[in-house]
């Protein structure tokens, strides 16, 4: 792992077990993610590109602790989560937020907007004045108005709930934020603003993104470098312009040819300008 690396990942395997019914026998292992090597260096955006089913959420709920790999290391912070005491990586946790793909299966629909945002800050001794204050900024950098925060998810739009998703994701100032699909249940007007919503905030709080999706377009025009990853395993990575000009893969140059790209790219310029 190198001095500036954030995460580093190293030949992750994660499988799901089909069990027979009414005991504890294994019938079959299907492997989800094969030989998975990743890195992310502070301040940079990783984007993860591939079809559905290819491994993407499962990659990130593994990075979260939701899914335990069969073997392998993610080291976070020069600390191995796989590995490490449950309260350590707990500890560690806290410092990577989560945004995902559908904002309204994301919250809690009886709970109103500045219930969701505070909803991290729980595990945190803060004087309720400070969490107030904090609440208020979250909504601010977001672009929402003061008043959405006494809302309920049913009264916002899909584009305005994804915001309050991001602001709760954010609002403990994590090092790591990992983006599963946040944009493909938005239209393009929408996605372009979220877009440059997390740009920003990646500049402002000298964020690290990983960020995935089905949408080749969408994802060179977020980060950095980009994997491409195709029934389990990464079968291309590099810089998002040698990926976009010079494809090595075939998988790839499917991706580049499906997803348009130039058109889509421009699109998005001429919305943030």
């Amino acid at each position: 792992m190198n001095m500036d690396s954030l995460l580093a990942i190293r030949n992750l395997y994660v499988e799901y077990r089909v069990v027979r019914k009414f005991t504890d026998i294994i019938a079959r292992r299907i492997p989800v993610l094969i030989d998975i090597n990743l890195e992310v260096k502070e301040g940079e955006s990783l984007g993860i590109v591939g079809e559905s089913g290819s491994g993407k959420t499962t990659l990130l709920k593994t990075i979260m602790g939701m899914v335990r790999p069969s073997r392998g290391s993610i080291i976070f912070k020069g600390i191995d989560l796989v590995n490490a005491p449950p309260r350590i990586r707990r500890k560690l946790i806290k410092e990577i937020g989560y945004v995902s793909q559908d904002p309204y299966t994301a919250v809690d629909p009886k709970m109103r907007v500045k219930d969701i945002i505070a909803e991290p800050l729980k595990a945190i001794k803060i004087p309720r004045e400070e969490i107030e204050k904090l609440i208020e900024t979250m909504i601010d950098l977001v672009g929402l108005p003061k008043r959405t925060l006494t809302m309920y998810p049913h009264e916002l739009s899909g584009g305005m709930l994804q915001r309050v998703v991001i602001a709760r994701a954010l609002i403990t100032k994590p090092r790591l934020v990992l983006l599963d699909e946040p944009t493909s249940a938005l239209d393009v007007s929408v996605q372009a603003q979220i877009l440059n919503l997390l740009q920003d905030f990646r500049l402002l709080f000298d964020l690290s993104y990983v960020f995935v999706s089905h949408d080749l377009a969408v994802v060179s025009y977020i980060a950095d470098r980009i994997a491409v990853l195709f029934k389990g395993l990464i079968v291309e990575e590099g810089d998002c312009n040698d990926i976009i000009t010079d494809p090595l893969h075939p998988y790839t140059a499917i991706l580049v040819k499906a997803a348009k790209l130039f058109e889509v790219v421009e699109e998005f310029i001429e919305i943030k300008g």
